[in-house]
């Protein structure tokens, strides 16, 4: 279990989390130090979007025809060129930024759709809760992210931050080389619309609609609507990507003696709870701590569930998921902003019509078994 291939896989997805939300976590800093405005920062995002599902995609057919190795080691030089970019911003701070946010992007697609089933490689039988566990390591490289940030800032080092990641992403790209052997499911892209991957593909965009509408939207929801100052609106949001890593840690246990179908389907359930408790009391707390417990391991076991039913496409699967993921993201970033400023619709009713989104996820979940 604990083999220097497996483990430089897990490093990777910690190290995945850390570099993905540094430039999330660097809001303030990029306005207060490099002038950004509000419309230059949020246009940031819109290369990292578009090229993450593309890569996720296509980086899915690649795999499938040659090797997730070849996809993973890809992956990490991207990761790598866009972290080295940010690490020179200063050069000409917009563009650079936007290039590096491409590279990171395409990194972060390529890197993820290889390691699913370079994971699922090395635990045929348990890999419910190795690609869980592995989804738990990306969660801590994200809560870590903004605080190896602020500690650079701090020192007024900021630089350091990526070009340290940039270093760490040539040591894996090289332990890849020797480690990782070269393994894939060979098979062609034929089977792109057979029903169980279209449902696990809806279900991967369900959950991305679902975790983005808690994660992007809770600040603004909290702070504007329910009278929360801003600490403690942080402080929800905070709860709810902290009670997500500690599900993904105890599903990853809990799935030694519980069968996963029966967490995937009551999961969805524990987030329903938590939006009932968000709308009928004042223990918001309370609701965002039940939402990330929902949350927390219904996409990797999503992903667990697709390759064991699809392994004879499980790297192009495993590409169309998180492609289908990013989409659901994308979605939920843009849709929230639109509703509530075009359409005048609050985000209190935003998060109602979320439960219905719930609703029709755990109605998929169960299709998916048919």
């Amino acid at each position: 279990m604990f083999r220097p291939p497996v483990l430089l896989l897990y490093f990777q997805a910690m190290i995945l989390g850390i570099q993905y939300t540094a430039i999330p976590s660097a809001g303030n800093f990029l306005t207060s130090h490099f002038g950004f405005t509000g419309a230059e920062y949020s246009s940031l995002f819109i290369p990292m979007i578009i090229m993450a599902v593309l890569s996720s995609f296509f980086g899915g057919i690649l795999a499938q025809h040659y090797s997730n190795k070849l996809l993973f080691l890809v992956g990490v030089v991207l990761n790598g060129v866009g972290l080295a970019l940010v690490a020179l911003m200063a050069l000409s701070p917009y563009i650079m930024l936007l290039v590096a946010m491409s590279f990171l992007g395409a990194g972060f697609g390529a890197t993820m759709t290889a390691l699913n089933p370079l994971v699922v490689h090395y635990f045929c039988e348990k890999s419910d809760i190795a690609l869980t566990a592995m989804q738990a390591c990306l969660g801590i490289g994200m809560a870590l992210s903004p605080l190896l940030l602020n500690a650079a800032i701090s020192l007024q080092i900021w630089w350091v931050d990526p070009l340290t990641l940039a270093c760490i992403n040539l040591v894996i790209l090289l332990c890849g080389l020797a480690l990782i052997p070269k393994s894939t499911t060979k098979g062609g892209t034929h089977a792109l619309f057979i029903p169980a991957l279209v449902i696990f593909a809806l279900l991967a965009f369900l959950y991305g609609i679902i975790e983005t509408t808690f994660g992007n939207w809770t600040t603004i929801y909290l702070y504007q609507e329910r009278g929360f100052s801003l600490i403690n609106a942080n402080n929800a949001l905070a709860i709810f990507w902290g009670s997500l890593i500690v599900g993904r840690i105890a599903a990853t246990l809990l799935m030694i003696k519980v069968s996963s179908q029966l967490i995937y389907r009551l999961l969805p359930l524990v987030i329903l709870v938590a939006l009932g408790v968000m709308h009928f009391s004042n223990r918001e707390f309370l609701a965002f701590a039940l939402a990330g417990l929902g949350c927390s391991a219904l996409f990797p076991l999503t992903i667990s569930f697709a390759q064991r039913r699809l392994p004879q496409i499980a790297s192009f699967s495993s590409g169309v998921l998180i492609a289908s993921n990013l989409m659901g993201y994308g979605t939920a970033t843009s849709a929230g902003g639109l509703l509530h400023s075009v359409a005048a619709m609050s985000y209190q009713t935003i998060y109602l019509w979320l439960g219905l989104i719930v609703i029709v996820f755990g109605i998929c979940a169960y299709i998916k078994e048919r």
